[in-house]
């Protein structure tokens, strides 16, 4: 989402003044998949400014328009199939 608000919005995004978050293991991801979450003030407490994990300095422009271009092909294919009847 960063990426595509680079790409989208340019003027809206600031370059990342904060350092890159602490990485999460495989082990945290897997053990908190679907709603498996601690409650808000733990969540909270383990990632105060809300990025788990995730660098959003990594979010490049250039990322965005591609997935921007991927999505809109990917809708363009599925919505072709529904109007010739593929989808069921």
């Amino acid at each position: 989402e960063v990426a595509i608000t680079r790409h989208l919005m340019p003027q809206q995004s600031k370059p990342d003044a904060l350092p890159a978050p602490p990485r999460v293991s495989a082990s945290f991801m897997r053990l908190h998949t679907g709603d498996n979450h601690p409650d808000a003030a733990t969540h909270r407490a383990q990632f105060p400014d809300g990025r788990v994990g995730s660098d959003s300095a990594l979010g490049r422009p250039e990322h965005g328009r591609e997935l921007v271009a991927a999505a809109a092909a990917a809708a363009a294919r599925d919505y072709a199939s529904f109007l010739s009847g593929g989808c069921e």
